[in-house]
């Protein structure tokens, strides 16, 4: 801006003539115009680079401002967290094994308290076998002169005189397990009573 100035004091020194004065004052105004329109373009790229540094500083003095004295939150890393997995897997194994270990005592109490009442059904009295017998089995068993043994065998398996006259089979004598002279000799005697025309009862036997 200085240039035109210095151009008319060195114009006034030659004593150029006023008109010639304006006439040259015009041409320098536009020189200089065209001057600023040149330049102005390249002082402005010049002047870029600076601010563009001075933005990270002024947006690391904004976060600084936002944040005062906290530290910078960042992501953690995979090894951070491989570790912290590590620790809720390992504190959710101990919770499984507590519970593990109630479970356990939860279910040894109930065998426990199982095993108490099946000991006291054990316990409990039972009703006297001689009102389970039947007599006119053990009397008509006796008649064939078959052995005491032979007799409790049939007994315990809830044979009655009714029973074993219209129900039973030679298998049936067989399961019981009793000597094969026996099952044979009983076997005779229940198919020549079915041959009658009624099967005998206790009653009937003791009228005989």
């Amino acid at each position: 801006f200085a240039f035109p100035d210095a151009v008319k004091q060195i114009l006034r020194r030659r004593q150029i003539r006023p008109h010639w004065m304006f006439v040259l004052d015009s041409l320098l105004s536009r020189a200089v115009r065209v001057a600023l329109a040149v330049l102005g373009p390249e002082e402005e790229t010049e002047e870029v680079p600076p601010r563009s540094e001075e933005e990270p500083q002024s947006k690391q003095q904004e976060t600084i401002s936002r944040l005062p004295g906290e530290p910078e939150k960042t992501p953690p890393t995979p090894v951070v967290q491989l570790g912290l997995l590590r620790a809720e897997t390992d504190r959710l194994r101990d919770v499984l094994a507590e519970k593990e270990r109630e479970c356990q005592a939860l279910v040894q109490q109930a065998l426990e308290r199982i095993h108490r009442e099946t000991g006291t059904c054990t316990l409990a009295p039972e009703p006297p076998a001689a009102l389970t017998v039947d007599q006119g089995l053990v009397q008509w068993l006796q008649g064939l002169n078959v052995d005491s043994g032979t007799i409790q065998m049939l007994l315990n398996h809830s044979f009655t005189l009714h029973i074993l006259l219209t129900c039973a089979t030679r298998d049936d004598l067989i399961y019981t397990r009793i000597r094969g002279g026996m099952v044979c000799r009983i076997w005779r005697a229940i198919l020549a009573q079915r041959s009658g025309s009624t099967p005998v009862t206790p009653g009937q036997q003791e009228a005989e």
